[in-house]
């Protein structure tokens, strides 16, 4: 990243052995550069322009002829409208990763007909923050694909995941937070995404119970699944089990015992956030771990803190307002 402004040369594209072209995180202005009559470089296989102020039509039919494009990221350029439309049934590049989160797309990214029904080998795709609307597509899970990320929140997408919830077992970081989706998370879930790190499906809309095959997915590093429909009870293996797990956040409107009724819990969990729900009884006795965020406020806990939670060094944030807890505060706090 650097602070390089003014508008891209357009010589630069012509180089004839360009395969590597990065220019994001500067303050470059204007359109890119390219024409139907332009003589860019054949070999060029990486095009980064994301972090600019970058403006005008980009339409991809402008790489027609860039048969070893493998990966182009558009990243936050706002006023940069996209044009995915091919004018070929096929394109004579196969993407292996495509960011475009943060652009002024076309809506047929999501609709089609675009380029994305001939790639084959894709497996980081970032449509976020670009208010697509529509429903999910089927191009992006055949069985043909090769998805690692799938990037979609903070657009208007709708209806069923029950499209997503085929077998995926490639896929390993899911955000498609802050949509208007409907269904449930599959009871099955470490059988669907075997290899899965992130799950980020808050402000969804989605409902049901927490399944408790998350646990069952040794690698997951990350879940967020607050503000949505969900039920029932927490399952007590995602604090005793999950050895990865760094974040979990599930405002909702569970219930049950608070982390899962689970007592003399170690946990690695660096951030908990349980606040919002219907979780009840007495918080556990002889906790311990690695925990630098504990949020259990507006529950229905009661009972007493038992003085293990000012034993754990790491906690920089713990809040218990807005319950039914009573008793005394311990000076160990102030240590």
């Amino acid at each position: 990243m650097n602070q390089l402004n003014g508008s891209i040369p357009a010589w630069l594209f012509e180089l004839p052995r360009l395969e590597y072209l990065d220019l994001s995180g500067n303050l470059l202005q204007g359109h890119i550069p390219i024409s139907l009559s332009s003589n860019i470089s054949l070999s060029l296989k990486t095009l980064k322009l994301s972090v600019n102020n970058l403006n005008g039509k980009f339409d991809f039919f402008l790489l027609r002829n860039c048969t070893m494009l493998k990966e182009v990221d558009l990243w936050r350029n706002t006023e940069l409208a996209i044009d995915v439309k091919f004018l070929k049934s096929v394109t004579p590049f196969q993407l292996r990763e495509l960011m475009l989160s943060g652009c002024n797309l076309d809506n047929s990214i999501i609709a089609g007909p675009n380029l994305f029904v001939t790639q084959r080998h894709m497996q980081f795709l970032d449509l976020s923050n670009n208010n697509s609307a529509g429903s999910l597509p089927t191009w992006m899970f055949s069985n043909e694909t090769a998805l690692i990320y799938l990037g979609l929140a903070n657009n208007s997408l709708v209806g069923s995941l029950d499209l997503m919830w085929r077998q995926q077992s490639n896929l390993r970081g899911i955000n498609i937070s802050m949509n208007f989706f409907t269904g449930q998370l599959p009871m099955d879930i470490s059988s669907v995404f075997p290899n899965l790190t992130v799950l980020d499906a808050s402000y969804t809309n989605i409902s049901g119970h927490l399944p408790s095959s998350l646990c069952n997915i040794n690698s997951l590093e990350f879940v967020g699944l607050s503000n949505n429909k969900f039920t029932g009870e927490v399952p007590p293996c995602l604090f005793t089990d999950c050895s990865f797990l760094e974040f979990l956040k599930l405002n909702n409107n569970l219930g049950g015992p608070i982390l899962g009724g689970a007592n003399n819990l170690f946990s690695n969990v660096g951030e908990i956030y349980l606040d919002s729900n219907h979780f009840e009884g007495a918080l556990p006795n002889n906790i311990s771990g690695f925990m630098f965020i504990m949020d259990f406020h507006d529950n229905k806990l009661s009972g007493e803190l038992d003085v293990s939670f000012w034993n754990i060094s790491s906690l920089s944030f713990f809040t218990v307002a807005s319950n039914n807890l009573n008793g005394q505060i311990y000076p160990m706090i102030c240590n």
